[in-house]
């Protein structure tokens, strides 16, 4: 299956796959969503070319993510150990910035173990 619609269903989007109508609509069969035939095919984002999409739908569905992968312990990221701030930033910068879906599949990850 692909990685972005994966991850789209598993925060619980709808990948619409519109039917066509013989109106100047398209309309998705699986949540109804009606879209307009004359702006540009954008229903299916990649989430992999830009991952602030992922962060917004973490965001939103699950607080909780950013904490968690760029978790380092509160008291040792205080210390005067300059090296474990670099550990964290570059993680976060390498994720941010990486376009391959790094921050994508770190995010299906943790969805499928938060999953009961």
């Amino acid at each position: 299956m692909n990685p972005n619609r994966k991850f789209h269903e598993l925060v619980g989007l709808c990948w619409c796959e519109p039917e066509y109508f013989d109106t100047d609509f398209d309309k998705c069969p699986k949540c109804g969503a009606i879209y307009s035939r004359g702006r540009e095919f954008t229903y299916h984002p990649d989430y992999a070319a830009d991952p602030r999409l992922v962060l917004w739908a973490m965001e939103v569905k699950h607080p909780d993510f950013i904490e968690t992968i760029f978790s380092i312990d509160e008291a040792e990221y205080h210390s005067y150990r300059p090296e474990k701030r670099r550990i964290v930033f570059d993680k976060f910068i390498g994720h941010i910035l990486d376009t391959t879906g790094k921050l994508r599949d770190a995010a299906i990850k943790f969805m499928r173990k938060e999953a009961p």
